[in-house]
């Protein structure tokens, strides 16, 4: 599973992360999508690695999902701003399982500066296109 081999690689370069925080999965009522894990990174340069994992439990063939991340602090609560991570590829039919990664940097996304101080995120599917073109 790349999950595995994308974990094995930050224990290989360690000064490239800062620290892995607390992840957890808000589940959204009535999700054609189930977030199995998710993932966030912030590496020492600014930038962020992102990840999730997840299993189509609908009907239908899904082209799309979107994953928000969002991060919290002890002192503060939620922190200013929040990443999307969108899904593609080919269609994932019913019951089948899929893996999305990517680092975001600030030309990607804005300011990430916050997410350094980051002692949790949590992620949440906020939207799913099926490849007959309806959403949910």
């Amino acid at each position: 599973m790349r999950l595995g081999a994308c974990a094995v690689l930050l224990c290989l370069i360690p000064s490239m992360a800062v620290a892995q925080v607390a992840t957890y999965i808000d589940r959204a009522p009535g999700s054609p999508v189930r977030l199995i894990s998710c993932d966030a990174v912030p590496n020492a340069d600014g930038s962020v690695w992102l990840s999730y994992v997840f299993q189509n439990v609908s009907r239908k063939a899904i082209s799309v999902v979107r994953v928000q991340f969002s991060a919290y602090n002890t002192f503060e609560g939620r922190l200013p701003g929040h990443v999307s991570g969108d899904s593609g590829g080919s269609p994932l039919l019913p019951h089948e399982s899929a893996s999305w990664q990517r680092t975001a940097t600030t030309s990607s996304i804005g300011t990430l500066t916050p997410w350094q101080d980051a002692t949790s995120v949590h992620c949440e599917v906020t939207n799913v296109r099926f490849a007959d073109g309806s959403s949910w």
